[in-house]
């Protein structure tokens, strides 16, 4: 991540490849209420205004508005036309028509579907498919996802992330566990950018039962306890790291597996993680 000056003005902005450029505040909450994607906006424009030949930079701030959207739901009206307005800036390289990318699945290429005018592809993949491959031949930013789905057992599912990453924790002052102990269960998870409709979803094992069995609610999130699992759903979570604990009973003896733990993004399924089963023994 690198850091620069803009020119006519003391902006100081933080740049990633992936990602664009913005400004890198504390100050700015993640979300559309935010100050932080007007305040965005608002550099946009004053950087067109003052330094009109840096497109480099105006095409970086663009990205980044882009990404921003890709993860987040702009409810307010204003900030949205204002967004839109800025992301026209200099509209003409950005709605110039594009040859679309070509899709190969071992070497065969696929026919991939185009639905309406922003190049949207989508195609099934032979499930014998080793390896997939994508050639884009015209400028521009495009994104894309591939999705998987087969029956595997559970204590084989590995730890895997895109975007996120989430693990599980026993938290317990005994070495050795019985029925009736009460024990706690930290899940901590990573996101590497904003994210608005968050799921989090923790198997249990069947030896456990919430300590509290009622579904409850607060400003951020809604929990809700079922048989094999607990959900939680976040209205938003940001960039960075958080937790959430649980209380457990211990109901009855033997060894049982846990079961795996998700995190994905709702409203961008793509990004997502998974933290893998784990055993727990009770006496």
């Amino acid at each position: 991540m690198s850091h620069v000056l803009v020119q006519h003005g003391r902006i100081y902005t933080c740049c990633d490849s992936e990602r664009g450029r913005t400004f890198d505040t504390p100050r700015a909450t993640y979300s559309w209420y935010s100050y932080k994607i007007p305040t965005h906006v608002s550099g946009m424009e004053a950087l067109y205004l003052l330094c009109p030949d840096d497109k480099t930079t105006l095409r970086e701030m663009q990205k980044w508005l882009l990404y921003e959207k890709r993860t987040q739901m702009w409810e307010t009206p204003i900030d949205s036309v204002n967004a839109v307005h800025a992301l026209l800036l200099d509209a003409h390289e950005m709605m110039a028509a594009r040859e679309p990318s070509q899709f190969f699945a071992d070497g065969v290429r696929l026919d991939a579907e185009t639905k309406g005018n922003e190049g949207f592809v989508d195609t099934p993949l032979p499930s014998t498919t080793g390896k997939l491959s994508i050639e884009k031949s015209s400028d521009g930013i495009s994104w894309g996802a591939v999705f998987a789905q087969f029956l595997q057992p559970m204590a084989d599912v590995e730890a895997s992330g895109s975007g996120m990453s989430i693990k599980r924790e026993i938290i317990t002052d005994k070495d050795e566990l019985h029925v009736g102990d009460r024990i706690r269960v930290r899940l901590t998870y990573h996101c590497d950018r904003n994210f608005d409709f968050v799921t989090v979803t923790d198997s249990k094992a069947a030896c456990m039962e919430p300590v509290n069995q009622l579904s409850w609610s607060d400003s951020f999130k809604h929990v809700v306890p079922l048989d094999t699992e607990i959900r939680y759903s976040y209205y938003g979570l940001g960039e960075g790291d958080h937790s959430i604990e649980t209380e457990y009973y211990l109901t009855r003896p033997g060894t049982y597996e846990f079961g795996i733990a998700t995190i994905v993004c709702t409203y961008a399924p793509e990004f997502r993680a998974t933290c893998p089963s784990q055993k727990i023994v009770v006496k």
